[in-house]
């Protein structure tokens, strides 16, 4: 679920404004991994209508169109249903709600951190929690949002999930052997030849690729946000962010390819569909 966080926290951001009606009256935690009050991870559209009522605003999500953000700024929440039809996500930006901890919005990134610790950075800003189920965004030192979101199990080599152009993605660098990746994720689903004695191992359920010659791995694809960039480019980023983080470059078959700093993205409908890490030229 964290790799939709950013765009759900942008998305969110935007649509909760400020409302005078009165707040949910209930139970007011903020529970990771579970839910946020009334609101369970995994209820059904009916059932979040049936607790908190129509909600103010509807908008699409940028990455899947069945899914959608349902706006409640009288609770100061945004409930995130999946194409599925159940509750994926919920965003938190003020009110009563309040971790067991005693967490809420507008605590002090120094109080976060000394009951969660360090987490993962998702661009500028963005904290996330994946193993606890939960995520903070940051304004001024103080939180601004929080994301509640599904627990994720520690998998081998994800490392922080940061993408550094032309070095790694995660723990997985380039340079390293190709067998460190089968040992940790098993065969690959599909090997593609290549041109010029590489391949490509696909590993379908990480929605990764890794370029492979001489047993060695040459450059990552990805296609899935769970990897971000420091500056909070990923899969699902749209393509105006990547020119202004990277800069002008020549676009060709609607890609845009960095040479020289190691890293090219594959557009498609204006958005970041796929990432790929290479030696810098």
């Amino acid at each position: 679920m964290h790799k939709r966080f950013l765009i759900v926290l942008a998305v969110t951001a935007a649509m909760l404004i400020c409302c005078c009606q009165s707040v949910w009256s209930g139970d007011n935690l903020i529970r990771p991994g579970q839910g946020v009050g009334p609101i369970n991870l995994g209820q059904s559209l009916a059932q979040v209508k049936g607790l908190l009522g129509p909600p103010v605003k509807v908008l699409k999500s940028p990455n899947d169109p069945n899914a959608k953000f349902l706006s409640y700024p009288q609770h100061k929440l945004a409930v995130f249903v999946g194409s599925n039809g159940v509750v994926i996500g919920v965003t938190v930006l003020g009110g009563p709600w309040c971790t067991p901890e005693g967490i809420r919005v507008g605590a002090s990134k120094a109080a976060v951190m000394k009951v969660y610790g360090q987490g993962l950075v998702r661009g500028q800003g963005n904290i996330n929690y994946a193993d606890k189920g939960i995520a903070f965004s940051y304004n001024s030192g103080s939180v601004c949002a929080i994301y509640v979101q599904k627990i994720e199990d520690s998998k081998a080599l994800l490392g922080d999930r940061l993408i550094m152009p032309g070095q790694r993605c995660g723990s997985i660098k380039i340079g390293m052997p190709a067998n460190a990746v089968v040992q940790a994720w098993g065969q690959p689903d599909n090997v593609l030849q290549l041109q010029g004695g590489s391949c490509i191992y696909q590993y379908k359920e990480e929605m990764m690729g890794f370029i492979v010659r001489q047993n060695q791995i040459s450059g990552m694809v990805i296609e899935t946000g769970d990897f971000i960039t420091s500056h909070g480019i990923k899969v699902g980023s749209a393509k105006s962010d990547v020119l202004r983080i990277f800069g002008p470059c020549q676009e060709a078959d609607s890609q845009l390819i960095y040479d020289k700093k190691g890293i090219g993205f594959r557009i498609l409908d204006g958005r970041v569909q796929q990432i790929t890490v290479l030696p810098k030229d």
